[in-house]
This record gives structure tokens, sequence and C-alpha cells, in this order.
């Protein structure tokens, strides 16, 4: 079976520039689509400070550590089936580890781990080596998911997608790659998918963006998926997780 993972959108976390409800209105909505994607059949999430932006480039601050790590301990005290994972936006990889570390959560996104990127706050270069050496002091059980030339930012230069994701891999230390397309919601690349599985044939393949029931198919060679926006509700991201969209799309996968 491939991996399927829903993410749960946070929405503006206190202290954040779009905060306005309270954080237990926050939590609930996030139980509520944990809820969903298990009624749907998905087992799995990944937890984001989606509503943040417009974010920082750097570390993150601390009542954001904070919240996210109060909402993943909520979402496994409620629902302990769930496996969870972790996603600190934009970029902060230490604090993503360090709440998997706190959280007991299995795995984390990162979005550049290697090169630098061009994004909506400015230039975030990857840390590789400073976010594995965290891993390893704290619980290198821990794996590590991260996109190559990731949505919502571009390149520096002409990269080769081909050789970022193999450095990512084999030099940057992630356990999985995962390719996306160019917005919350886009398509990726199905010949670049193709491409890489080909050049990385012991490397896991994760679609991180615009599958969905329409298309799932196409991106059968994946190892997995990690699905927002197309789950819920009129496939509007800010809507809540619509279970009966959850189990179509957990059936479509089963049967590539």
């Amino acid at each position: 079976m491939k991996e399927i993972i829903g993410v749960i959108h946070l929405k503006p976390l206190p202290g954040s520039p779009r905060a306005w409800e309270r954080f237990e209105d926050i939590l609930n909505f996030a139980l509520n689509d944990a809820e969903n994607y298990l009624k749907g059949g998905i087992d799995t999430v990944i937890v984001e400070n989606f509503g943040d932006a417009p974010f920082s480039c750097g570390a993150v601050d601390p009542h954001t550590v904070a919240y996210i790590t109060h909402a993943i301990l909520k979402i496994k005290e409620k629902f302990p089936e769930l496996k969870i994972g972790v996603n600190v936006l934009r970029n902060d990889g230490k604090a993503a580890i360090g709440i998997a570390a706190a959280t007991g959560a299995g795995f984390v996104r990162i979005n550049v781990l290697t090169y630098a990127m061009v994004t909506d706050c400015g230039i975030i270069e990857g840390d590789a080596r400073e976010i594995n050496m965290y891993r390893k002091l704290l619980n290198p059980e821990i794996k590590i998911y991260a996109d190559i030339l990731v949505k919502h930012a571009f390149p520096l230069n002409e990269y080769n997608p081909v050789q970022v994701a193999k450095d990512t891999a084999l030099r940057g230390g992630a356990d999985a790659i995962i390719l996306t397309g160019e917005s919350t919601g886009a398509t990726a690349d199905v010949e670049l998918l193709h491409i890489l599985k080909e050049e990385l044939r012991n490397t896991r393949i994760l679609i991180g963006s615009g599958v969905s029931i329409e298309n799932i198919v196409e991106y059968k060679e994946a190892d997995g998926f990690i699905i927002g926006t197309s789950l819920k509700k009129y496939s509007l991201v800010d809507n809540p997780v619509d279970p009966g969209r959850v189990k179509q799309i957990v059936e479509a996968i089963k049967s590539l």
C-alpha cells in the first residue's frame, strides 16, 4: 500500500499576522479534520502552521512551537491510532525536529533542506547538516521528508532537478523526496517523477501537491502522497476535510 498522508492545515495561530480565532476553536477545527481523515481511511497526517502566512524565512517564534506542540499532543490524545508528522513553515526544520521528538511524531517535512530558494519571505538556504545533527541529538528515528524545488519558491539559478534530488537524498540525509507544483494545490511534473524513479531507485518519492481523484492514476509510480486541498469540502483549502472525498482517494490509490 502506498503511503497516504492527509494534511491538517492549522488556522492562523495566536501571535501570527492574521490570527483572529481563539486557540480552542483552532484546535477543535484540527481535531475535526483528524477525525474525518480517520473516517475516510487515512491514518497518517501531517500538521502544519499553514495559516501563519506571511511566514518568516528563519526560526519561528517560541509561541508558534508551543502551539503546534500543544495541537499535536491533543490530536494524539484523542486519536492515538493516528501517525503524525510535522511541518513548521516556512522552513524551521530544527523546530520541526524538536516538536517531533517531544510529541513522538514519526517524521518531519522540510521545504528547503539543501540548496537555496527564493520565496515570498525572501531567500531560504538549506541547512541539512544542522538539521541532521539535531535529529541525531534528539531522536535519530525521526524521518526527514524533503521537498525539492518546493512550491511557492524559485531557484536562484537553473538547477538540474535530478541532481538536486540526488543531493538532497544522498548528501542531505532525506529519507524521502517530495515533488510539488508551483503552488498549493498545483500539480507536480509527471515526467520528473518518472525520471526520479529511474535515477533514485532506493529513495522514496512522494507527490506533495495537486493530487486529486481525477489525476491520481498519473502518479501511480509515486511511493506516496501528501494530500490536503482536494480532500476539503469543495476542494477549498480553508474548508474542513470531507470524509467522503477521503474515502474516494483512498480507494483510488488502493487500485493503482
